[in-house]
């Protein structure tokens, strides 16, 4: 009895624990669902017999009978290698957002595990309280991800099948796609389980302290004016290199070099130079105003640490946006990346909500300390709206122009329509333009949550 009793506790302790802020933890949950989804989807891509994995035995045999791996893997769906390059890639950004989101998940526990240390909770214990959450969400949300996976797979075979004037059953799934599943996301739960007891274990007071001082100079050692240069040339270059090179030719090998450019040039800049930027704005244009002098520090402190993320919005950009021009007439590939290009945005819009929101949470401080001063409700808003304003519009400044030059070379070409330029690069300015409205009201919620509301009675 009791042994019963001391179990009830400790499922009504975690329970509770769980649920007293829910939409941290849908989040989180929608997260798991959506890259259960897709990663299933992708999975099942990669193993169905009919341009998946016999495809990639065809494009072996080619390749020994002297057609190069370039060439298969430029064949679009009908290449393996091709296809499975794509699923990977996507199965990556469905990995990243849930890491990004459990990141987030564990900053909205920070006071809650506070509280629980000082009532005398040992370590070991709130890190199980983690663990057992993370699990009951992965419990709840993966599985349904995966089944909603299985669900939408038969359509996307069937638009396939059409679109390659297959006969085969829509319902085709390989019970190896399942299995490939089941096993990345018990290798993602691992790597939860550690980050988990890793954040629990760093989260004293000192520790603390010290990676507060340290955030707000993130950068760390500065990069010399030298390499700042290289960088900007670098972005330069990559610009030119699109306008130069004949559109046709942009195969794999093509890819590998733009990556690399874009990795070290466009990343970088956004990284050290931009930051920068923002400072010498701080210290030569607003330092008498008391808006953009805030937003702007925060914008920087957003940039710097956000600047892994940019810089795989600006690769998969790219690429997403080559091979939608260079299968622009080849139905059945096209629909595939368009799948892909739609999927990847949502999640790094996910991704990007996910981490304006953990930069947010640690910001609550500083916003409750600028109230205290003599700062208002409506000069916090328009902080907020500035730095998100500012954080996606930097992105679209860095990421336009070699989308702008990529599309309109295929389009002056008459490879593409002028009209799928002007509707490709709307929809993807218009999922940066959802996510900044969404991250506007998720950032709003958090800074003027309950714990604010008292520092506002006397407004």
């Amino acid at each position: 009895m009791a042994r019963c009793l001391k179990l009830w506790r400790r499922v009504y302790g975690i329970t509770s624990f769980f649920l007293y802020k829910p939409a941290d933890a849908f989040f989180f949950a929608f997260s798991m669902f959506s890259a259960s989804l897709v990663i299933t989807m992708f999975f099942a891509i990669i193993a169905n017999p009919y341009y998946g994995s016999e495809s990639l035995r065809d494009a072996s045999a080619m390749s020994q009978g002297g057609m190069s791996l370039v060439a298969s893997f430029d064949g679009g769906i009908g290449s393996g290698i091709f296809t499975m390059m794509l699923s990977l890639f996507m199965i990556f950004i469905c990995i990243l957002t849930v890491f990004f989101s459990n990141k987030f998940f564990l900053m909205s526990k920070t006071h809650d595990i506070g509280v629980m240390m000082i009532s005398g909770s040992s370590i070991i214990r709130i890190a199980k309280f983690l663990i057992v959450q993370n699990f009951m969400i992965m419990g709840i949300a993966a599985p349904l991800g995966a089944l909603a996976g299985c669900c939408v797979f038969p359509l996307v075979n069937h638009v396939i099948y059409l679109s390659m004037n297959i006969q085969a059953p829509v319902f085709t799934f390989s019970s190896a796609a399942l299995g490939y599943c089941i096993a990345t996301l018990v290798i993602v739960s691992v790597w939860l389980v550690i980050v988990d007891a890793g954040f629990v274990y760093r989260m004293d007071s000192m520790n603390e302290l010290l990676r507060a001082r340290r955030s707000m100079n993130p950068i760390g050692k500065q990069k010399q004016v030298f390499m700042k240069i290289v960088y900007v040339c670098v972005y330069a270059l990559t610009i030119y290199l699109l306008f130069s090179i004949d559109y046709h030719y942009m195969n794999a090998i093509f890819l590998i070099y733009l990556g690399v450019a874009i990795v070290f040039g466009a990343g970088n800049v956004f990284r050290y130079i931009l930051p920068d930027v923002l400072t010498l704005m701080k210290k030569r244009m607003f330092a008498e105003n008391r808006h953009f002098l805030i937003s702007l520090g925060n914008l920087r402190y957003s940039m710097v640490n956000g600047n892994l993320l940019v810089t795989i919005i600006l690769l998969s950009t790219a690429v997403l946006f080559l091979y939608l021009c260079k299968f622009y007439n080849d139905t059945a590939t096209f629909m595939v990346v368009m799948i892909a290009f739609l999927v990847s945005m949502l999640q790094i819009s996910i991704c990007l909500v996910y981490k304006l929101s953990a930069d947010g949470l640690s910001k609550c401080q500083v916003f409750r300390n600028m109230t205290a001063i003599g700062y208002l409700k409506t000069d916090i808003r328009k902080i907020i709206k500035q730095e998100i304003v500012g954080f996606y519009g930097i992105i679209l400044l860095l990421s336009l122009p070699p989308l702008l030059v990529i599309t309109s070379l295929f389009a002056a070409g008459g490879d593409v329509a002028w009209s799928f330029v002007l509707q490709l690069h709307g929809l993807y300015i218009g999922f940066l333009l959802v996510a900044a409205v969404v991250m506007y009201r998720i950032y709003m919620k958090l800074i003027f949550r309950q714990d604010l509301m008292e520092a506002y009675m006397e407004e």
